[in-house]
């Protein structure tokens, strides 16, 4: 993506700040770590978005912790509304990919905030163990 829309999405990667906030006021102190390890890593990326290792780790974290909040909610009553979000926040990132390598920069930030946004649902299902 071009660099004129890193500020769009480090505002959107910002929005994990009240997501850590929220977990830390549930007295859920490792999701708060997780958000806040996600925004780190998210803003780092974004700030310069060059693909390399600062990118490289941004995914590896997502995916990381993408894992370990399925294996959380697995088998537990939040797990389908979860993974309803989970998977519309994939393909949000995979047609955003795609309108990437096609140059249609508007478009695929447009779905990468998707992505950030159904991710964001997916913190508060899991953070708060409540159906939404």
């Amino acid at each position: 993506m071009k660099n004129n829309y890193s500020s769009i999405m480090c505002l959107v990667s910002s929005v994990q700040l009240i997501m850590a906030y929220y977990a830390f006021s549930i007295n859920n102190i490792h999701y708060a770590l997780l958000s806040f390890g996600g925004f780190i890593t998210s803003f780092n990326y974004w700030r310069h978005p060059i693909r390399n290792w600062r990118r490289n780790m941004d995914m590896f974290y997502i995916g990381m912790t993408s894992l370990y909040c399925i294996y959380k909610a697995y088998k537990t009553k939040i797990f389908i509304p979860f993974m309803v979000s989970y998977i519309l926040g994939v393909s949000c990132y995979y047609v955003s990919c795609c309108y990437d390598k096609k140059d249609e920069h508007v478009d695929s930030i447009i779905f990468h905030i998707y992505l950030h946004f159904f991710a964001n649902i997916c913190a508060f299902i899991l953070y708060s163990s409540i159906c939404i």
